[in-house]
């Protein structure tokens, strides 16, 4: 009975790099476009208790503020995510590597190994990467709590008037609020979905 062929995962320096960092983000963006109505909506109703139901905040939204203001934010997150994703995985497979190889200097067990620079690299990854991502949720967050009425917007600031005003007010550290919590959140799931 023949054995069946043994999977190789692709190593990263084999991996087309300009084709997948450029795929990378035009995925992102295809689901981030459809699925951040959804998110502006959340963030409304955790803010307030002005919409009864999902659909009510839709439909509120849309007949108040029109349909565009369902993307309220949305030039921000697609900025993080184009930025975020491949520094991720550049930092994620870098450190990886670099983790693997020191280990071979005093560890045999090559799965142990593996699973170590999967491990330090998947943290490092997301400790990087929310550096990026954290600052620009919270002028996206900010953004998204604008509401335009049919003859005025209320609060309304463009996200450099939003940026200069958490910086005024708390400095570099006001862009920082949640880093450690995001960290935190994202991170396990970031070295669960690396070992392998």
């Amino acid at each position: 009975m023949d054995r069946p062929a043994e999977l190789v995962s692709p190593q990263w320096k084999d991996v087309n790099k300009v084709k997948f960092l450029s795929i990378m983000p035009a995925c992102s963006f295809l689901m981030r476009f459809s699925l951040y109505p959804l998110n502006l909506i959340k963030v409304r109703m955790q803010a307030s208790n002005v919409y009864s139901s999902t659909f009510d905040a839709l439909k509120t939204i849309i007949r108040t503020e029109g349909t565009k203001a369902l993307y309220k934010g949305f030039g921000l997150q697609i900025m993080a995510s184009t930025l975020a994703g491949p520094v991720y995985l550049s930092t994620y497979e870098m450190q990886r590597h670099n983790v693997y190889n020191l280990l071979q200097h005093w560890v045999e067990d090559e799965g142990y190994r593996k699973s170590t620079g999967d491990f330090v690299g998947g943290v490092l990854a997301t400790i990087v990467s929310q550096t990026i991502v954290t600052p620009i949720d919270i002028v996206q967050q900010l953004r998204q709590m604008v509401i335009k009425t049919k003859n005025q917007e209320v609060n309304a600031n463009s996200a450099k008037q939003l940026a200069l005003m958490v910086h005024s007010q708390e400095g570099l550290k006001g862009f920082y609020r949640g880093y450690w919590v995001d960290v935190c959140q994202y991170a396990p799931g970031s070295v669960l979905m690396w070992l392998n």
